[in-house]
């Protein structure tokens, strides 16, 4: 096991439970997606962000 898991955002981490996967929620570490910067800006929801497919 990792000493820290890095994630984008909270939706990621949610991924790992809903597929049985147990990490306690201090190891994670939230990063971002810096890639995704120019599609918006941070704290827009993703109906707000013309970038994300719908």
């Amino acid at each position: 096991m990792y000493d820290e898991v890095f994630a984008a955002g909270p939706s990621a981490i949610r991924r790992y439970a809903t597929h049985g996967v147990q990490i306690p929620v201090e190891k994670f570490r939230i990063v971002g997606r810096p890639a995704a910067a120019s599609e918006g800006s941070p704290g827009q929801s993703a109906d707000q962000c013309s970038a994300v497919e719908r």
